[in-house]
C-alpha cells in the first residue's frame, strides 16, 4: 500500500494497494500411507500453469483511494510493453518483504504525474492514474566486479535533481543510475549511470578516528513540529563545515579494519546528495565531487550508547518542505 501525494501540485491525495503475485499452490497432504500419483500430478499441473502466467498481468487491478471522493475504488491499469518476469519468477525470488533493507526502503516516487514502484524480482513499475496504463521497467544491471562475493547488494528507489534515481549498495560500493526519457510518451526508457565509488577508504579513516575520539561527536535532535527548538540553529545542518572525510595523507600504522554496514537513508529533493548512515552514524555524499560528510548520530544526545544498540533504524522518509 503506497500514498500517492505531491503538495506542490495539489493537495489531494490517492493511497494505492497493489495485489500481490498469487501463491504458490499448497502441496496435497501427505498422509502415512502416502499420495496417490494423481493428486501430485494435479498439483505439479497447477504450479506449472499458474507458474508461467505473465506478471504483473496485462490488465492489473489496483484499489485505489481519494481523499478527493474519500472512497476506494478499482481501478484497472493496462500495460504497455512486455511483462517483467512471470509467477513462477516471483515464488523463486528471496528477497523478504519484511526486511528493513529490503523491503521497507525500496520506496516509491511520484514523478512528473507517474508514480514508480520498486516490486520485488527486479522491476520498477510506473503509473499513469490519469491514462490508466502502466509500464514494467527492469532495474539496472549492476556491476560487482571486485566486490566482495559474500555480501548481499540492497537496492532503492528514490528521486532527486534530475528525476528517479536508482541505488545499489555492496558493501561500501556506491552504484547510482538516473532514468532517462520519464516522460510517459517514451515506452523504452533507460537507466544511465550516473556515479560509482567505492566508499570504503574513507568510512573507514573515519571510524577508526571515531574510535580515537578525533572527531567531534555530533549528535541529531528530535523536532517535535509544534515549536521550534531553541537550540535548533547549533544543529543546523551545514554543508560547508569541516566535517568532511578527506583520506589525503594516508592511513597511518594504528588502521584497524573497522566495519559497519551503511543503508541509504534518501536523496536530498533538488541537490543531488545522498544521505546515508545505519544506527550509529548518518552522513552525506555529494554525487557531483565525491565528497562524503559526517552528519553525526542520527539518535538524540540524552540516549546512551546501550539504547541507542536497542533502537533499530527501520525506515526513512526525505521531507520537502513547501516553497
Amino acid at each position: 500500500m503506497y500514498l500517492m501525494f505531491d503538495p506542490t501540485m495539489s493537495l489531494h491525495y490517492h493511497v494505492l494497494f497493489f495485489p500481490d503475485a498469487p501463491d504458490r499452490p499448497k502441496p496435497p497432504y501427505f498422509q502415512p500411507a502416502g499420495v496417490s500419483q494423481s493428486m501430485r500430478a494435479n498439483h505439479e499441473h497447477e504450479c506449472n500453469t499458474l507458474g508461467v502466467m505473465e506478471w504483473p498481468p496485462y490488465v492489473y487491478p489496483l484499489q485505489v483511494f481519494s481523499s478527493k471522493t474519500g472512497r476506494w475504488e478499482e481501478k484497472q491499469f493496462v500495460r504497455q510493453g512486455d511483462a517483467a518476469v512471470t509467477v513462477s519468477d516471483v515464488w523463486s525470488d528471496g528477497s523478504s518483504p519484511i526486511s528493513c533493507q529490503d523491503g521497507l526502503r525500496r520506496h516509491a516516487v511520484y514523478w512528473r504525474a507517474s508514480f514508480y514502484v520498486y516490486c520485488d524480482t527486479g522491476f520498477i513499475m510506473r503509473l499513469s492514474l490519469e491514462d490508466r496504463i502502466y509500464l514494467a521497467i527492469k532495474t539496472p544491471r549492476q556491476d560487482i566486479t571486485g566486490c566482495k562475493r559474500h555480501l548481499k547488494t540492497y537496492e532503492y528507489l528514490g528521486k532527486s535533481k534530475h528525476g528517479v534515481y536508482f541505488t545499489a549498495f555492496h558493501g561500501y560500493q556506491l552504484q547510482v543510475w538516473v532514468l532517462r526519457d520519464t516522460l510517459e510518451s517514451c515506452r523504452t526508457p533507460e537507466w544511465e549511470l550516473k556515479h560509482q565509488v567505492d566508499l570504503e577508504p574513507k568510512l573507514k579513516l573515519h571510524y577508526n578516528r571515531h574510535f580515537r575520539r578525533e572527531k567531534y561527536e555530533k549528535c541529531w535532535i528530535l523536532d517535535s513540529c509544534d515549536e521550534e527548538s531553541e537550540d535548533s540553529g547549533h544543529y543546523a545542518w551545514d554543508s560547508s563545515d569541516d566535517s568532511v572525510i578527506d583520506v589525503e595523507g594516508g592511513i597511518n600504522m594504528d588502521y584497524k579494519d573497522y566495519y559497519f554496514a551503511v543503508d541509504l537513508l534518501g536523496y536530498h529533493p533538488y541537490t543531488e546528495i545522498a544521505f546515508m548512515g545505519n544506527r550509529f552514524q548518518g552522513f552525506a555524499y555529494y554525487l557531483d565531487n565525491s565528497k562524503l560528510q559526517y552528519l553525526g548520530s542520527p539518535y538524540p544526545a540524552y540516549l546512551t550508547k546501550h539504547d541507542r544498540r536497542l533502537l533499530p533504524m527501520l525506515e526513512s522518509f526525505i521531507y520537502t518542505p513547501l516553497t
